[in-house]
């Protein structure tokens, strides 16, 4: 019996692409489209032109042209067309040339290329004849290295997540700061509270009400400290006959309340960290000055107490006895102060003039951009925006995995910029003679050294960064690349 040998049969997608037949696999094809509005990106090869928006999913843009070149191709494609193919389980569109009809295709018909075949880059896998003329088949494998995903989608997958994800991404947050007291874990709106501060001593204060501590030296002026513990006690007419005693520690954590007629601090257990709390999270509580975060799962992160309603005109007349006069602190020169936002980067600290902070996210996924460029590890949405991330933990030279929990979002020559870090710590203020600039700090950059200034902070040393050095080193790098 004769053995009958059967080719297989693919469809491919015909193109024109400077002046030349190309085709791609139909299997791969997701859409066709004509040109739409791109938005640049910066620190990107030349043969991305950026992002477009496609049925409400944000994905790249690649001037095939110019990637198969390997230099940037400024001849522009009669009839341009888009094709939206998958790669790596992510959408991107192929900026061609005219479209033609599809062509069915057998083995006997293909013709492999072979590396180093005549002027064909590697990008193409296959040849063969159209209209007496010869096509190449581009190979999207080509492409895997420039666009990844670790994920398999659940149905058509967006360059930044699910469009759900980006439509709630544009509502506003909250910033609100956690911390541990009497073994629970509460929250406040940051900026209900003037200062976090710790101290190593608190003077007693005998005499005074069972809810006061004692008095504590707060940059020169002696300020009343209160037992949070204490006062939640009262709001809930919980009242322990026993007084909440000072215990032994290195340091006592406390969080300054400066309100009109009220000034003191309030001893926590620990001071955890910024949350950014979405309106949705929040839930009123069983009274009016507290209400319930939580998280994602419907769990609970913290209680949160509003500062308006828990120190209100009773309070202030209750204690106001027990409080140190202001007087001498208002008529005392006060020392120009800066305020810093401190994070960790492994287990050194550095900081941020605060002014230079937009404002800090976590709960945020890094897409996987383009092809790795410097720092820039990828992108991440921002109240309905695409923005680049930058590695912080490796453009410090910092060796091993990059945590990347939280995101600190600047903004620089027209653009925002997020700098992915290990963990924000806390927002201080010092002295602004304590901090020791360093000379020829403008011209950093050209060394590779963010570091513009230094200052002790109870008794460890701050690092603080420059953000025009962090940003121009990346597009600096950039431009050489």
């Amino acid at each position: 019996m004769t053995q009958v040998h059967t080719n297989t049969v693919h469809e491919y997608i015909l193109f024109r692409l400077q002046d030349k037949w190309m085709a791609i696999l139909s299997s791969s094809l997701l859409e066709v489209l004509e040109p739409v509005h791109v938005s640049p990106l910066p620190m990107v090869p030349d043969f991305v032109n950026g992002l477009i928006n496609v049925s409400g999913s944000i994905i790249p843009q690649i001037d095939l042209a110019s990637f198969i070149a390997k230099k940037k191709i400024t001849t522009q494609e009669s009839l341009p067309t888009l094709l939206i193919v998958l790669i790596n389980n992510s959408p991107v569109a192929l900026k061609v040339g005219m479209l033609q009809e599809p062509v069915m295709l057998d083995d006997e018909q293909l013709q492999q290329v072979e590396k180093n075949e005549g002027d064909l880059p590697q990008c193409f896998s296959h040849t063969f004849s159209y209209q007496q003329q010869t096509a190449s088949v581009f190979s999207l494998s080509s492409l895997e290295g420039v666009v990844s995903s670790d994920e398999k989608p659940e149905g058509k997958k967006s360059f930044l997540g699910e469009l759900d994800d980006v439509k709630n991404s544009a509502e506003v947050t909250l910033e609100y700061l956690k911390f541990r007291c009497d073994e629970q874990v509460y929250a406040c709106k940051l900026d209900a509270i003037h200062e976090v501060v710790d101290v190593k001593t608190i003077n007693k204060q005998p005499g005074s009400a069972d809810s006061v501590l004692g008095v504590a030296l707060i940059r020169d002026m002696p300020t009343l400290v209160m037992s949070l513990k204490k006062l939640l006690q009262d709001k809930l007419s919980t009242k322990s006959d026993a007084p909440d005693r000072l215990d032994e520690r290195d340091f006592y954590s406390l969080l300054l309340i400066r309100r009109e007629g009220i000034y003191c601090a309030l001893l926590v257990d620990e001071v955890i960290g910024l949350e950014m709390v979405k309106p949705d999270q929040i839930r009123q509580g069983q009274h009016a000055w507290q209400q319930v975060i939580l998280s994602a799962d419907g769990d609970t992160l913290a209680q949160s107490i509003s500062m308006a309603d828990f120190f209100d005109e009773a309070f202030s007349q209750q204690y106001q006895t027990y409080m140190p006069s202001l007087v001498a602190a208002s008529t005392r020169q006060q020392q120009p102060q800066a305020e810093l936002l401190r994070f960790f980067i492994g287990d050194d600290f550095y900081a941020f003039y605060l002014k230079d902070v937009r404002r800090i996210l976590n709960d945020k996924t890094i897409q996987p951009l383009l092809e790795r460029q410097a720092f820039l590890s990828g992108a991440i949405e921002y109240e309905g925006a695409v923005i680049p991330v930058i590695d912080l933990h490796h453009q410090l030279g910092y060796e091993g995995e990059s945590k990347a929990y939280e995101f600190i979002v600047m903004h620089y020559e027209g653009g925002d910029w997020a700098l992915a870090i290990d963990d924000v710590d806390q927002i201080i203020t010092v002295d602004e003679d304590s901090i020791d600039a360093l000379t020829g700090a403008e011209n950093a950059h050209q060394k590779n050294f963010c570091i513009q200034a230094y200052v002790t902070y109870q008794q460890r040393l701050l690092s603080i960064l420059d953000v025009a050095t962090v940003a121009q080193i990346n597009l600096q790098r950039a431009e050489v690349g």
